[in-house]
């Protein structure tokens, strides 16, 4: 690797945080970055961890355990020893609690498209008003797993700092 590529892996990193309206750069930028130099480079569109080209098969890799490292680090020494741990790595979310979520964004942005955000307090608020009473209600850190998968897929642009969703 040189030089010039490892700028370009900070740069790109950079740049996909700011996208997310994020002050921090974290593994999920990082990641991005490899997958998006790794295909300038190689041609290697699908750069998932089971979907590796053998070209870039040990680049990859040390990237994904740094990424799994940190994040060991960051969660509770408990989480770390239960053997459900790479779980907690991406949380699973129930469908239909999903589209719960999806609905009330759906009905928020067309009340507040002038505006064009809103707070994830009023998507909370909203989405829990779409339950029954026998539902679990809604946890921020849930909805904030299910607004970064909408935000993985561009329907929505998420302020982690602000907490504010920017409709798109």
């Amino acid at each position: 690797m040189t030089a010039r590529c490892l700028e370009s892996l900070i740069r790109i990193a950079t740049a996909h945080s700011k996208v997310r309206l994020s002050n921090i750069v974290n593994g999920r930028d990082c990641h991005v970055a490899l997958k998006f130099l790794s295909f300038a480079l190689y041609g290697d569109a699908k750069l998932g961890p089971h979907e590796v080209n053998a070209s870039s098969r040990s680049f990859v890799n040390k990237d994904d355990f740094a990424i799994e490292a940190t994040e060991k680090r960051l969660r509770k020494p408990s989480d770390v020893d239960s053997p459900s741990s790479h779980a907690s790595l991406q949380p699973h979310v129930d469908v239909g609690r999903h589209k719960v979520v999806v609905d009330a964004y759906t009905q928020l942005a067309s009340i507040n498209a002038t505006r064009g955000k809103a707070h994830i307090n009023e998507l909370s608020t909203l989405a829990n008003s779409f339950l029954s009473k026998e539902d679990k209600i809604f946890q921020l850190p849930e909805i904030e797993v299910i607004l970064h998968k909408l935000q993985d897929e561009n329907r929505l642009m998420y302020d982690e700092s602000k907490r504010d969703i920017h409709f798109l």
